[in-house]
Order: structure tokens, then sequence, then C-alpha cells
């Protein structure tokens, strides 16, 4: 049982990461125009920070994880689609130009995205590792596909953005999408080699702690029999 000094500490912990995510999201909007200026800056940039910040604030918060919203996101699957659809949506050349023209579409914006990332720690948590390579692979292909489209229109997609920072764009989403891959999988391979340990540890300790629990204590003096009959 934790005492109620490391509660506490926890809880100042998550207060901070809560107070984070919040400055996070003011600079961002005090800095909106200057993002939105350039169209790299604008997907690159304040797309990432405000997932960031919505995964933050899950985090603190205890996020999706429990309850209603964990029940209808089996296996993660519905948070990840969430995720995909709302950047999918907003990679489209006519949604960027509605959320640098209109406030409201901004608005759409901004939740939808601090939604995403506010479900994504609920759905790694709730998804298996290939259910979670699938889906990030899906992503990462989406994002890559639609920064070759990007560099290789011969036209201005954008209203706002010339053709020159769509070129910019484009690659950066390439770069974006291999860095999501690389990303996961440097997780996955920490994530593996942290639990092999202990795995193993505990197939050594089971038959030894199974033979002096049981009725003849001789078994735990002969480890060649306990390695035979677990």
């Amino acid at each position: 049982m934790r005492s109620p000094l490391a509660e506490l500490r926890t809880e100042a912990g998550k207060l901070r990461v809560v107070v984070a995510a919040t400055v996070l999201v003011v600079v961002v909007a005090g800095y909106r125009h200057w993002l939105e200026r350039d169209m790299a800056r604008h997907m690159l940039v304040e797309f990432p920070l405000l997932i960031v910040a919505g995964a933050a604030l899950a985090w603190a918060t205890g996020g999706a994880a429990r309850g209603l919203p964990a029940r209808c996101n089996l296996y993660g699957l519905t948070g990840f689609a969430f995720v995909t659809l709302t950047l999918a949506y907003w990679m489209i050349p006519a949604a960027l130009d509605a959320a640098v023209r209109d406030g409201w579409v901004a608005g759409a914006k901004w939740l939808t995205l601090l939604a995403s990332g506010y479900v994504l720690p609920a759905s790694f948590g709730l998804a298996p590792l290939p259910v979670q390579g699938l889906m990030l692979g899906n992503l990462a292909w989406m994002t890559a596909a639609v920064g070759l489209v990007y560099q290789d229109a011969d036209r201005q997609l954008c209203l706002y953005y010339l053709t020159d920072a769509q070129v910019v764009a484009g690659q950066g989403l390439v770069v974006a999408a291999v860095a999501i891959g690389v990303a996961w999988c440097v997780w996955v391979g920490y994530r593996l080699g942290v639990e092999a340990p202990g795995r193993s540890a505990a197939r050594g300790q089971l038959p030894r702690e199974a033979a002096m629990s049981g009725p003849c204590p001789r078994q735990a003096a002969s480890p060649e029999r306990n390695s035979v009959f677990p």
C-alpha cells in the first residue's frame, strides 16, 4: 500500500502536468497567427503541440481509460480511428484554408486535435502491439502519401500558402511519417526489453515456489527434478 506522502507526490506531479499542458495551449494560442502563417509550421508544429497537450491532460486526469469510454474503445480501435480521421481531414487543403480564414473552423480544429491527443494514451493502453502497428502504420502511410501529393502537385493547392511552402510542408510530412514508424519501433523494442527479464525471472521462480509450497519439501533441493516436473 502506498504511503500518503507518495500519493501526495503523485498528485502534485499530475497537477504540474496539467499546468504545463494548459500553458502549452495558451502559448500556441498566442502564437497562432505566426504558426499558421507558414504551412509547415501549421501542420508540423501546431498540430503536434495540440496533440501533445491533449495527451498530457489525459495522462494527468486518467483520460478515457476507464468506464464507458474504455468500453467504446475496444482494443483502442475507436480512438486510433478518431485520430486518423481527424488528421486526415485537417490535411485537406480546403480544410487548412478554412481553419485560417474562419475562427469557428479553427476552434473545431483545436478541439478535435486536443481530443485526439486525449484518447491516445488510453488507446495505446488498450491496444495490443499488432493493433498498434496496424493503426500507426496506416497513419504513417497516409501522412507520407499526403506529403508526396503536396510535393508533386504542379499547382498551388491552398489559397493561403504558396507552392514553395507547400513543397516544404510535403517534405516535412514524409519525414514525420518516417519518424512515427521509427519512434514506435524503438518504443516497442524498449518495452519488450523491459518485460523480457521479468517474464524470465517469473518462469524461473514459479517451479521453485511451487515446490516449496508442496507436500514434499525435499523437491526444493532437486533443481533437476524441478526442471523436468514443474
